[in-house]
């Protein structure tokens, strides 16, 4: 009924019948209609996508998930507008991966690539954030091999366009260094990450957040070396970063915090190990659920 009528099943509080209501997203669409007289699927697109998108990114899955149907539901109205099929299937795919619906998300990404290709050409740049989505799927799945195939395609296609079009390339640099640590290929993960640290380390402020995952994903490789005075210095500026940042109760610090425990099992302090290890697990199953 939602897919169709724009309504939703809602309960009153004095009534045992449910009643019916405008989907929120689309009241506020139509509201922003008669505000500004244009026409109202822009409207509808702008509202779902943010409204998706910022539920997504403050790990609120259980609203999340309540408007997911919806956003699927207008799909097809925006296929060839291809800046708006970009960012709501973008968001959708962003939905399933962050809900470790890897599968679906695959799907998803896959889908937005094959028509992207057609509409717009591979060397736009929708058509390379794409390819970074899903290369990021597939290296949750296992998947190295084409995942590092799209991580690079990606980056060819975002390094030739203007600097303020450029979008997340020192993201990419770090993805590719992930994906080699992972092979075993230390020296060259090392030199990714140290190429999109460089990057970042020149915007400030605005990359603060990224600057301190390319500082654990440093302290990670020198952790894999054995140098664990270096993985630790790396490890301790990261986490200077996101204190500043107030986010030491975030799932970005859960990560740094497993890698505060394997360092101290590195060097057999167990019970500071345990206790790192027990930070990071209480954030992960407090904000993103026991089942996750």
């Amino acid at each position: 009924l939602s897919k169709k009528t724009c309504l939703i099943k809602q309960n009153g509080s004095n009534v045992a019948t449910p009643f019916y209501s405008m989907h929120s997203i689309v009241n506020a669409a139509v509201q922003s209609q008669l505000r500004k007289e244009k026409p109202l699927l822009p409207h509808m697109i702008d509202h779902i996508t943010s409204t998706l998108s910022n539920l997504v990114v403050s790990y609120d899955y259980s609203k999340a998930s309540g408007v997911v149907p919806f956003a699927i539901s207008i799909v097809p109205a925006v296929v060839f507008e291809s800046n708006a099929y970009f960012i709501l299937c973008s968001v959708i795919a962003f939905y399933y991966f962050k809900t470790a619906n890897y599968n679906t998300a695959e799907e998803w990404y896959r889908m937005t690539l094959a028509v992207l290709s057609r509409l717009l050409g591979l060397n736009h740049p929708y058509v390379a954030m794409t390819q970074n989505n899903l290369a990021a799927v597939l290296d949750v799945k296992g998947n190295l091999s084409e995942a590092l195939s799209l991580y690079h395609e990606a980056l060819s296609v975002l390094q030739t366009r203007p600097e303020n079009e450029a979008y997340e390339i020192s993201i990419i640099m770090s993805n590719i260094g992930v994906i080699l640590l992972k092979l075993g290929s230390i020296d060259m993960a090392f030199d990714w990450f140290n190429k999109g640290l460089s990057i970042d380390l020149q915007k400030g402020e605005a990359k603060k957040l990224s600057v301190s995952e390319a500082y654990r994903n440093i302290a990670n490789v020198y952790l894999k070396k054995g140098d664990l005075l270096t993985c630790r210095e790396n490890c301790e500026t990261a986490l200077v970063l996101l204190e500043e940042m107030n986010m030491l109760d975030n799932p970005v610090a859960a990560r740094l915090y497993a890698i505060f425990a394997t360092l101290c099992q590195s060097e057999n302090k167990v019970d500071d190990s345990l206790v790192w290890l027990l930070k990071s697990l209480e954030i992960r199953e407090r904000v993103l659920g026991v089942d996750h």
